[in-house]
């Protein structure tokens, strides 16, 4: 079921990347970048407050 969903989300994403504009692909994926970044921060954060204990 997950590979189904997976697979008409990348039809659906494709068509719509066609009518989009660059610039739009452009902030959206900075946007994305920035939150994966901010995630993966604070899974450092945690793991370093785990093993000192903080």
């Amino acid at each position: 079921a997950v590979m189904i969903v997976t697979f008409f989300h990348m039809i659906f994403s494709a068509i719509l990347a066609n009518y989009t504009s660059k610039n739009i692909l452009n902030v959206f994926s900075r946007v994305i970048a920035l939150i994966l970044a901010s995630l993966a921060i604070q899974f450092i954060v945690d793991g370093i407050k785990s093993s000192f204990g903080f």
